[in-house]
């Protein structure tokens, strides 16, 4: 919201999840309570190996940017498999098809038929991009975080108030997607983003 609104709700008292947008309200007079929120780490003994890196992505915000084609050249590459859940917040076609030199596996689903069938796609990952541009809480950033996975996320609020930049993730820009090397790193990185949860 433009700071207008924050203007306008000054009177108001408000939880916020990100420091960002608790300091803007705070400049604005409102009473603000910044929060952080992490969910239970999964034990150290049932983290994820590195041998091979094997990536989910929901395309939820295509629209955004946030799409299969911009995973693909960030770390197309460097993957031995890619899920993407190809299920958009927005109405439209947004088709993923690997390039035909794509050297790792592709699978894609829509709907799972429960939450059980979701969760053991996603626990077959050991990468973890952020679905979409910023968030609010930014739980699935968080859960990913707690089960050791590395994350990969667009450098804004909240991701970046929990992300910092090749020490416990990567943070990356979505308008100058780039290639990134992570094999070498993969696990370090997602040890001290499990870390940083615990």
């Amino acid at each position: 919201m433009p700071d207008l609104h924050w203007l306008f709700g000054h009177k108001g008292r408000f939880i916020n999840f990100s420091l960002a947008l608790n300091e803007r309200i705070r400049m604005a007079g409102g009473e603000t309570m910044l929060v952080r929120y992490f969910p239970e780490p999964v034990e150290e003994a049932k983290l994820p190996q590195f041998h091979e890196l094997n990536a989910f992505f929901w395309q939820r915000r295509p629209n955004h940017g946030m799409d299969f084609g911009l995973v693909d050249t960030l770390v197309g590459g460097e993957l031995t498999s890619l899920h993407v859940h190809n299920v958009a917040d927005v109405p439209g076609n947004f088709a993923a098809r690997p390039r035909p030199d794509a050297l790792y596996r592709f699978s894609h689903s829509t709907w799972f038929r429960d939450k059980a069938e979701f969760s053991g796609c996603l626990g077959r990952a050991n990468v973890f991009i952020a679905p979409r541009v910023a968030e609010g809480i930014g739980m699935a950033l968080l859960e990913a975080m707690a089960q050791g996975k590395l994350v990969l996320a667009h450098g804004a609020p909240t991701n970046s108030e929990y992300v910092s930049n090749w020490v416990n993730g990567i943070l990356f820009n979505k308008d100058r997607p780039e290639p990134v090397s992570i094999r070498g790193s993969a696990a370090q990185l997602a040890k001290m983003g499990w870390r940083t949860v615990v």
